[in-house]
């Protein structure tokens, strides 16, 4: 490949570096990003702006765990665990008038 081949190539992949961050971070609004600097990326300020807008906010894959009052924390997904039991056994609790932690 010549000096321009490899040109035109690192400038597409600079190009989707806003998208690239934006799924890579967990962006809830990834899509959102990946339109705007398609659509207006070749101006500059639109690939800048989608850049940005990939950075805001947390970390989305590494956010902290929910810290509630009485001191439990908010598990994440995979340790949910058995989702289906868990849902089983609150239902039979709610249904016996029991009330968990009394």
């Amino acid at each position: 490949m010549d000096l321009g081949g490899w040109i035109l190539l690192l400038l597409v992949v600079l190009y989707f570096v806003p998208l690239t961050l934006a799924v890579w971070r967990g962006h809830p609004r990834a899509m959102a990003i990946m339109a705007v600097s398609i659509a207006f990326g070749w101006t500059g300020v639109g690939w800048l702006a989608a850049l940005v807008w990939s950075m805001t906010g947390p970390n989305y894959r590494q956010a902290p765990k929910t810290q509630h009052l009485d001191g439990t924390q908010h598990l994440t997904e995979t340790q949910h665990g058995d989702r289906p039991q868990q849902l089983d056994n609150a239902q039979a609790v709610h249904d016996d008038g029991a009330r968990p932690g009394a």
